[in-house]
């Protein structure tokens, strides 16, 4: 496969010495142009490939046609092209912000185009680029642009109305990555370690992390772990906050929370037997007891909370016509979707029946009907009680503490909320 790339900067090289690398071609089989000799030259002596300074020139010949010059550039290096690339090369784009109507519009709307998206990882391997071709790329072609791509980056397919978020995501995102391994690094100095090992455990922290996410699906939100604070194992959980700027998400502040207290209480309340027997929740007591502390937090500390009502929908009459033992099922496998979304920023309690109480604190209200959301979600996919096929509805209402100021308004509007939207959903 004869390759022509026009632009010969650090993205090409990289996607260049990718393909030599891994074998899809031989430098022989590779031709780059560029209006710059001192580029020319680099990418001829590391790469060992034959360099032109006519574009025209390039492209003939090629099976594969790779446009990588500055988005700005792209008219003055495609000038005269559409006569030459014929409507069997295939044409790639890495330029950012064109999208494939403009390409077109100036090679021609007969021409085979994907346009790519890669990242700056891509110069050393550890790349993700995401694609999408026009119509006239066929099928059997795909498999050839995948091998191409996977040369040097994992490759996504996505349809062209997602590339500008790829943009942002994986093409900006890498910046943001640098400033945070640099800030741990720079604690780690100013404690007292080398910044040469600084940056390695930085780094190699950073690396693992997202290791560990792409192999185990490691959760990002909410996410429990331990540290040593003051000589002593702390539970801790990691969070996110959105930053809001004139109604959108402008950005995310992380922080770490200390949970330690929350554990022992936890493990407090089990012990007086303020937990419900089936479910592992806790009982009536063990929430009552759980909102007065809660209402201790909003008072002296302005953490605000939440409570969710959540109910099984026609639960009675499935009970009735599985049996007990299949309702005991059914509640316990409930309560353990609701705890593992609720992690250990809620309470969860079981006042009887098929009915869930949750007492959640919170930073944004989002958080609460991003929550509200999850708990519909998870209990809705569960498919199948024991040996019996079922499908199960949830209806949720919520209300806030501050709302309110009152545990026992609390708790009636969020029963108002569950009932009306259980009347809806009937309806």
């Amino acid at each position: 496969m004869k390759i022509s790339v026009i632009g010969c900067g650090n993205m090409a090289g990289a996607i260049m010495g990718g393909m030599i690398k891994n074998g899809l071609v031989s430098p022989e089989e590779v031709t780059a142009s560029d209006v710059f000799e001192p580029a020319r030259q680099r990418v001829r002596n590391n790469l060992g490939i034959k360099t032109v300074s006519d574009n025209a020139d390039c492209v003939k010949g090629a099976d594969l046609v790779l446009f990588a010059v500055k988005p700005g550039s792209f008219v003055g290096a495609a000038a005269g092209l559409s006569e030459v690339i014929t409507k069997d090369q295939l044409v790639l784009s890495i330029m950012a912000g064109k999208s494939i109507a403009d390409l077109e519009s100036v090679l021609g709307s007969d021409k085979k185009i994907v346009r790519l998206m890669p990242n700056t990882p891509a110069l050393v391997g550890a790349g993700i680029t995401g694609y999408c071709p026009n119509g006239n790329v066929s099928e059997e072609e795909m498999p050839v642009v995948r091998r191409v791509i996977e040369s040097f980056s994992e490759a996504e397919q996505v349809p062209e109305s997602l590339m500008g978020v790829v943009t942002s995501l994986s093409g900006s995102s890498p910046a943001y990555v640098y400033m945070f391994i640099e800030a741990m690094a720079d604690a780690a100095v100013a404690d007292g370690m080398p910044r040469d090992k600084a940056y390695h455990f930085a780094a190699q922290t950073v690396l693992g992390s997202a290791k560990m996410v792409l192999e185990t699906g490691q959760k990002t939100r909410r996410v429990p772990g331990k540290c040593v604070a003051g000589g002593k194992l702390r539970d801790i959980v990691a969070s996110k906050t959105p930053i809001y700027k004139d109604g959108k998400i402008v950005g995310l502040m992380g922080h770490f929370i200390d949970v330690s207290k929350q554990k022992a209480e936890q493990k407090r309340i089990k012990l007086l037997s303020y937990s419900d027997d089936l479910t592992g929740t806790m009982n009536m007591r063990g929430l009552m007891d759980s909102g007065l502390r809660y209402v201790e937090s909003y008072d002296f500390r302005s953490m605000d909370f939440a409570m969710i009502i959540l109910d099984i929908m026609d639960f009675h009459r499935l009970n009735g016509l599985y049996g007990h033992d299949w309702g005991n099922m059914c509640l316990k496998c409930v309560a353990d979707r609701i705890l593992e979304c609720i992690g250990v920023r809620g309470i969860t309690s079981r006042p009887g029946g098929a009915r869930f109480i949750v007492l959640y604190q919170f930073e944004d209200r989002r958080d609460v009907e991003e929550l509200e959301k999850e708990l519909k979600e998870e209990v809705e996919k569960i498919q199948k009680i024991g040996d019996l096929s079922c499908t199960l509805y949830a209806s949720i209402g919520s209300a806030y503490y501050s709302d309110c100021e009152s545990i026992e308004r609390l708790h009636q509007n969020a029963m108002d909320m569950m009932l009306s939207n259980k009347k809806k959903m009937d309806s």
